[in-house]
């Protein structure tokens, strides 16, 4: 499976650090200018109101999630980890996760594209668009899949079909 990683550049062009981070910000100090740079992790880019990520296992068991996700579902840090992806987006059912994995590991783009049905703490259900990519973590080795959800979905994207995946 392919390890997901981001290449951060000083304004000089050299690396600063190859890696993902998805929590928090660091500061780093290049080597060769002695600029330093301020690097922020997906989660502190996508935190917006109609936007939001899941970081789940391989069971779709949610490990992080951003602060928008809390907003938007009404579940707390707490509660959200108690759930998997499958409890707030309703099309994914508990048996479909190796069916997606497979798919994922099969295509270019390593990811996944679909109009899903987000259901609230509320009850409220409504469709999205949910996009999925795979990776493992570099730190354990652990498969992980990353679960963005975005509340303005174009009109032609389809709904999950398990069969064709």
């Amino acid at each position: 499976m392919k390890n997901i990683h981001n290449d951060y550049r000083c304004s000089c062009k050299k690396l600063l650090l190859k890696g993902f981070i998805f929590v928090g910000e660091i500061e780093i100090k290049c080597r060769f200018c002695k600029k330093t740079s301020v690097i922020k992790g997906v989660h502190a880019k996508l935190d917006c109101p109609n936007y939001y990520i899941f970081v789940t296992d391989s069971d779709g068991k949610i490990l992080k999630s951003t602060n928008s996700a809390l907003e938007t579902t009404g579940y707390s840090a707490e509660e959200i980890k108690t759930k998997y992806v499958h409890d707030i987006i309703t099309d994914i059912k508990d048996h479909m996760y190796e069916k997606i994995k497979n798919h994922l590991e099969n295509t270019i783009t390593r990811s996944l594209v679909f109009k899903g049905l987000q259901k609230l703490k509320n009850g409220t259900v409504s469709e999205v668009q949910v996009g999925v990519r795979s990776f493992k973590s570099q730190l354990d080795d652990q498969e992980l899949f990353i679960f963005d959800i975005d509340q303005n979905i174009p009109k032609k994207l389809e709904k999950l079909d398990a069969k064709k995946l």
